[in-house]
């Protein structure tokens, strides 16, 4: 018998929610690879991923932004700069 749509999509949300945890701490794995298997996860099964997954991690080069990024607030926005590739993205500061 084929698993329910839901069921595999919890599965897949709890997996994400692991691998976020995993990519925050301290592991032998590489971060980007991680990053790559939650990206594809999402994709698969069409998850939306939350904010603070999609803000830890640069677009670009797909490695977290720890110590690796600089902050800056300019006008409103916030500028996030991948140390790695030199990639930039704007965030609105909201109200």
């Amino acid at each position: 018998m084929k698993p329910n749509k839901n069921e595999t999509r919890n599965v897949a949300l709890k997996r994400i929610d692991y691998l976020y945890n995993l990519m925050n701490s301290e592991s032998v794995v590489p971060k980007s690879e991680i990053v790559k298997q939650i990206e594809k996860l999402s994709v698969r099964f069409d998850i939306t991923l939350s904010k603070n997954i999609k803000r830890s991690y640069c677009k670009n080069c797909k490695y977290p932004y720890e110590h690796n990024c600089r902050l800056r607030i300019k006008k409103g926005k916030v500028l996030v700069t991948c140390l790695n590739c030199n990639n930039i993205r704007r965030f609105d500061i909201s109200h």
